[in-house]
């Protein structure tokens, strides 16, 4: 199982921010024939594993969707963090992971467990690094409708238990910011864009994804109105409604604001191009 964990942490810390990575299966299952005892992982599979936990926890604080989705208990509420200085508080947060893991590879000399270590370590420093460049060169434009959706999604779904699928109108309420603590994600995403609008070196999203973002948001509140109505989670009225509502008045914004500073090129700034060619 390790080794998929380890592929699928680099996976997703390579990946945007509010991008969700689906969970890993696992390839050290014990055998269960009824002719055979359960045999136990390897012991270099659980140290791994444990090492995985220190990056484990630095995704769930900031996507608690994605922990959600690899089966973490205790995230199935949360949603993701767009609130202020989110790429240099994820960086920070992110190094002091990295870090602890080269300590731990320093002090490792099992080569699975390096072999894994290592994966994660290289995947932290691919996430700084391409997040610094995002920051450089990039305003921060987020398809809200699409972050809620797949948040959404990942808990109303078949292969997740029944006793889980209730805790999404927990996490809907939370985007819309209905939920003690919990501001309308759409404001966070604006604030997020507007605090680097002043910036104007930096490059806005590319005009024709913006316009098909904006098409898209009724399809995703309709699918989440859908995914309610199939599993038969009750009360979740007011929240379906405010979201609706919080998504036409960001679309109006997004127009307003974040088409103006869009790009008609489809090219990314070099540095960002061969950095995704890594």
């Amino acid at each position: 199982m390790s080794k998929r964990i380890a592929a699928a942490l680099a996976a997703f810390v390579l990946c945007a921010p509010v991008a969700f990575a689906a969970p890993p299966p696992s390839s050290a299952k014990p055998d269960l024939r009824p002719d055979k005892a359960p045999v136990p992982p390897p012991a270099w599979v659980a140290k791994s594993n444990g090492y995985a936990q220190v990056l484990l926890k630095v995704l769930a604080e900031f996507n608690p969707e994605f922990a959600s989705q690899f089966g973490l208990p205790g995230y199935d509420d949360k949603v993701v963090d767009m609130r202020p200085n989110v790429s240099e508080r994820s960086r920070a947060a992110l190094t002091k992971a990295r870090n602890e893991l080269q300590q731990d590879l320093a002090k490792t000399s099992d080569a699975n467990v390096r072999e894994d270590l290592e994966i994660m370590i290289h995947a932290a420093d691919r996430f700084i690094a391409s997040s610094k460049l995002q920051d450089q060169y990039m305003l921060p434009y987020t398809d809200v409708g699409q972050t809620i959706f797949q948040g959404e999604f990942g808990l109303l779904q078949d292969q997740v238990s029944a006793e889980r699928r209730p805790h999404a109108l927990a996490r809907l309420k939370c985007y819309v910011g209905m939920a003690p603590g919990c501001t309308p994600v759409t404001k966070e995403a604006e604030a997020l864009f507007e605090a680097k609008t002043g910036d104007k070196k930096l490059l806005g999203p590319y005009k024709a994804e913006v316009e098909q973002n904006l098409a898209n948001t009724q399809r995703y509140v309709e699918g989440v109105r859908k995914l309610y109505a199939k599993y038969k989670i009750d009360g979740a009225g007011p929240a379906l409604d405010a979201l609706q509502k919080q998504l036409n008045d960001y679309d109006a914004w997004v127009k307003s604001t974040v088409l103006p500073r869009a790009r008609a090129d489809s090219r990314l700034p070099e540095a960002i191009y061969a950095d995704n060619l890594k």
